[in-house]
């Protein structure tokens, strides 16, 4: 094993990005205030620059303090970075008057209308003053552009958690995105188009965008092929089957319709292959700077830049910026650089599933695919090329599993098998495409790259469909927390080391984690053993869930037989992400029903819209709360609330808090029917 010294000589990037990082993790465990890191960073930058002074003996004397205050400073710039950047400690402004809305992006169709991004602006003395992004959706198509300015009077509402327990978090993702209010125009009415403003730079790369997607629509007809090949070019997935998509991410291979590391270096080696044939290698490191990092950089705006395009880019920079100076390719410093240069750019970027799995992945195969390559020695060149694609997939999954596991609670069981097929189908698929865009002749192209890429994306749809279908090709993961997550990791990278080493000194290590591990889980499952009530928050249904520990009943009333195939599987996260495992299930019908403790002091329960203001006045005896569900419609409690008999009754709706939760004990009388 190389010294630490050693390993922060050759990774210089390591050192920043490990205190950079500590930075950002001490912002999210403790609220800091601005002041006190903008103190710290002063008074360590003025005691480097004063080292600058010192004579050579004194300077080595405590040059300790030197190294304390570097150190402090990355940190503290680290922790005021993030506090300054942070989307999840925003203050959101509620939007009241008149706003300005900049589209961004247009989004996939929505029914009948669109979606759309936009930057919101709204009037503040003599200026317009930036809000964050919202997403608007639209009654019927709108012939909005990216660049557009419109001055709109709806209202802009603020994005809320109104997610299920274990359900998809939409408001934690629109915060990562800085997007942070919904708006809803239903016509022309609503806005005004007031100009437009688009750098050139953008409309370059919205006019190769829509001459790539009417290339291939014009050879590609097959709704289930165009799609794939869409997503997987230009990471364009408007036309992609949701289904579809969920085949993939089921069989394990959901990353070769992303785009990542692996299309950007096909789009290298395929340069690289061109200018070699045309150009001298003496001058091939300049003309590559010329040519093929900006061809690079293009192709990662053109595809959206996402944050695993961005993390390859950036590699790929480094590894070609190094050839001209005469410096040494070092891909793992190059990943760290990578990596350091888009936390401090965008501290978000740390929670960004395609950061997290793209980095994860290459770091993993950095480390793990040369070890795992030498298990087997294999003197036939197809046999050692297969096994070393089976290692490269081995590799890659060691540390992305975890992942996966922590954000979905699933592993796709023939995950390796299925990328030996996939992985090269998929790369074929992407020349063809490539070639296809490029080529000028119209009877190749038709004759000869789309039903290639065709023949191609189909053997993946099929083989991938079929896959799904195998016994046991999903298992199903129990739910880690972050605690859990880092002593997994822990423990990967001192039993590599372990094997690597043979030092005992790993031992004692792998033994403390899998403590830890084991005491986490155990923490966990006695988090779970409560009694408790909770009231989920469906369209058109109902669903209670009466906990005690590992035993609860649920009771599903309203529409829910009519969109089963969506609440069924929303009420089973909730069970799993609640933790219980034994269950009883009932089914209430479309009754309208009341649920209330004994005295009728507290929280109430209300189902239907068939109640009447002096219905729910009966049952109140205190400031009680009356709570509803999916199955009472929003406008009821307008009704309600305008009803001269009401006496001011207060209304919880899941539909605008999310998800209810409330003790059970004082509601074990059976329900209230009426």
């Amino acid at each position: 094993m190389s010294h630490p010294e050693s390993i922060f000589r050759n990774l210089p990037f390591l050192k920043i990005l490990l205190l950079f990082s500590t930075g950002i993790l001490f912002e999210n465990l403790y609220d800091i205030p601005q002041p006190i890191l903008i103190t710290i960073l002063i008074c360590s930058g003025l005691t480097i620059v004063g080292f600058a002074f010192l004579r050579v003996e004194v300077k080595w004397k405590y040059i300790h303090w030197l190294f304390s205050c570097i150190i402090l400073s990355i940190i503290s710039l680290g922790t005021l970075k993030t506090k300054m950047a942070s989307n999840f400690k925003k203050e959101i402004v509620t939007v009241k008057e008149l706003c300005l809305l900049q589209i961004l992006e247009i989004n996939k169709s929505v029914g009948a209308g669109n979606k759309f991004t936009a930057s919101v602006f709204e009037k503040n003395m003599c200026s317009w003053a930036y809000r964050g992004k919202c997403y608007i959706y639209t009654k019927s198509i709108e012939p909005f552009n990216e660049g557009d300015f419109l001055l709109s009077n709806s209202k802009l509402e603020i994005i809320k958690s109104l997610h299920n327990p274990g359900a998809f978090d939409f408001k934690k993702y629109c915060t990562l995105n800085g997007v942070f209010y919904t708006t809803f125009i239903r016509g022309q009415g609503e806005y005004y188009k007031v100009g437009k403003s688009i750098s050139a730079m953008n409309e370059k790369i919205i006019y190769i965008r829509s001459y790539i997607l009417q290339k291939l629509r014009t050879y590609i007809h097959d709704p289930t092929i165009i799609g794939i090949a869409e997503a997987m070019f230009i990471g364009y997935k408007n036309d992609l089957d949701p289904s579809l998509n969920q085949t993939y991410s089921n069989a394990g291979v959901s990353h070769v319709i992303t785009i990542s590391g692996m299309h950007l270096g096909l789009i290298y080696i395929m340069l690289n292959l061109i200018l070699t044939f045309f150009i001298k290698k003496k001058q091939m490191s300049i003309i590559s700077m010329v040519i093929t990092l900006p061809a690079l950089w293009l192709f990662a705006f053109t595809t959206g830049a996402s944050a695993s395009v961005m993390r390859s880019v950036i590699m790929y920079s480094f590894i070609i910026l190094s050839k001209p100076l005469s410096r040494q390719n070092n891909s793992m410093n190059a990943l760290l650089g990578a990596a350091l240069l888009m936390i401090v750019h965008d501290p978000n970027v740390i929670y960004d599933l395609g950061f997290q799995l793209s980095f994860g992945a290459v770091l993993s195969i950095l480390i793990f695919f040369a070890p795992i390559r030498n298990w087997v020695f294999a003197k036939n060149k197809l046999l050692a090329y297969g096994w070393s694609m089976i290692a490269l997939t081995i590799s890659a999954i060691i540390i992305t599993t975890p992942l996966i596991i922590f954000h979905f609670q699933k592993f796709s069981t023939y995950s390796i098998l299925n990328n030996l097929l996939i992985v090269p189908l998929s790369s074929m698929a992407l020349i063809l495409e490539i070639m296809l865009c490029l080529n000028p002749f119209d009877f190749l192209s038709k004759q000869i790259f789309a039903p290639g890429i065709c023949f191609c994306i189909k053997s993946m749809n099929t083989y991938s469909s079929a896959m799904n279908n195998v016994p046991f090709s999903i298992i199903e993961t129990p739910i880690i927390e972050s605690f859990q997550l880092i002593c997994i990791f822990l423990m990967i990278l001192f039993l590599h080391l372990f094997l690597a080493t043979k030092s005992k000194a790993c031992i004692p290590i792998l033994l403390a984690c899998g403590c830890l591990l084991s005491i986490f889980h155990a923490a966990n499952l006695f988090k779970r053993e409560v009694d408790q009530i909770v009231i989920l928050n469906l369209k058109n249904a109902g669903c209670i869930l009466h906990q005690h520990g590992k035993y609860a009943n649920i009771y599903l009333y309203g529409k829910w037989q009519h969109n089963k195939s969506s609440l069924v599987p929303a009420v089973e996260k909730a069970s799993k992400f609640l933790g219980f495992t034994v269950q009883n299930r009932f089914d209430l019908g479309e009754k309208t029903l009341g649920l209330s403790n004994k005295d009728h002091s507290n929280n109430i329960l209300l189902n239907g819209n068939t109640f009447k203001a002096m219905d729910l006045k009966k049952w109140m005896k205190k400031d009680c709360l009356f709570i509803l569900d999916g199955t009472t419609q929003l406008w009821k409690i307008k009704q309600w609330s305008k009803d001269p008999q009401n006496l001011h009754l207060r209304f919880l709706h899941t539909g605008e808090r999310g998800s209810f939760f409330t003790d059970c004990s004082e509601f074990h009388p059976s329900a209230v029917k009426k």
